[in-house]
Parts: C-alpha cells; sequence; structure tokens
C-alpha cells in the first residue's frame, strides 16, 4: 500500500511539475506574442509616418509647381496687358494726328 501511495504521489509530483514547465512555456510564448504584436504596432505606425512624411512632401512639390505655373500665367498675362496698352496708346495716338489733321484741314478750308 505504501508503494501505491509513494507511486500515486510521485506521479503528482511529476505532473505538477509538468503543469508548472507547461505554464511556464505558455507565459513565455504569451510574452513572445505580445512582443511580436508591439513590434508590429511600432512597425506599422513608423511606415504610416513615412507614408504621410512623403505625401507632404509630394504635396509641397506640387503646391510649388502651382505657384510657379501662376506666377508663369500672371507674368504672361501683365506682358500681354501690357503689349495691349501700348497698342492701345498708339492707336490713340495715331487716331488723335489724324483727328488733328481732320481739323486743322476743316479750319483752314474754312478760312480760305
Amino acid at each position: 500500500m505504501l508503494r501505491v501511495q509513494a507511486e500515486r504521489e510521485s506521479r503528482t509530483t511529476g505532473l505538477a511539475a509538468q503543469a508548472g514547465k507547461n505554464l511556464d512555456r505558455y507565459a513565455e510564448l504569451l510574452n513572445q506574442y505580445e512582443t511580436s504584436i508591439k513590434n508590429a504596432r511600432m512597425e506599422s505606425y513608423r511606415r504610416q509616418e513615412q507614408v504621410r512624411s512623403e505625401a507632404l512632401q509630394r504635396r509641397g512639390v506640387v503646391l510649388e509647381n502651382a505657384r510657379k505655373s501662376a506666377e508663369q500665367l500672371v507674368q504672361q498675362s501683365r506682358a500681354s496687358l501690357q503689349a495691349q496698352v501700348q497698342q492701345a496708346r498708339e492707336q490713340l495716338s495715331r487716331e488723335a494726328r489724324e483727328m488733328a489733321r481732320v481739323i486743322a484741314s476743316a479750319l483752314l478750308q474754312r478760312a480760305a
């Protein structure tokens, strides 16, 4: 009977020791899992920040190109307006000279 009792106690102790080892192993696996999740989350945040940074750079380039294009269009418009103003002045000057000639001719014909 003592032998059976010793054998049972040996099995129980062995099972308890095995259960303790299993718990330690599961705790280690859980720790590895949590570490993996933490690392994946950190990598995700890093990648997200990288994508955001790249998008901001592309946005800056697009805005700069749009600004340059708008500035060029404004300069072209100014140059075109200045040319049109110059042409209008020249036209008005020609018309004024012609009107002066016509008026002078009419006045000279009356005086004669």
